[in-house]
């Protein structure tokens, strides 16, 4: 059984931390990937335009709060012996 407020923490710090505890490597890997091209993505074009800061937050929020969601269905199935719910519900990824 894994700790479900044990790996919702760990991707509550370190973005897609959570689902490497879980055994869930390559799709932790990729959470935290996401997250790093988002801000350098963001980091440079939005910087410029009115609001722009706002937005990026607003994006990295949403984003994060999906990674600890997607943390939390995830030890939620492992512990129950479900299938792992698709990554974004539409990829297949462990």
């Amino acid at each position: 059984r894994k700790n479900k407020f044990i790996a919702t923490a760990l991707s509550f710090v370190f973005c897609g931390l959570g689902n490497i505890y879980n055994g869930l490597y390559y799709r932790g890997i990729v959470e935290f990937g996401i997250e790093i091209t988002l801000a350098f993505i963001f980091s440079d074009i939005l910087k410029t335009l009115p609001y722009g800061l706002f937005i990026m937050f607003l994006i990295g929020f949403v984003w994060w709060a999906y990674v600890l969601y997607d943390t939390m269905s995830c030890t939620d199935a492992i512990n129950e012996n479900r299938n792992i719910p698709l990554f974004l519900n539409k990829i297949k990824i462990k």
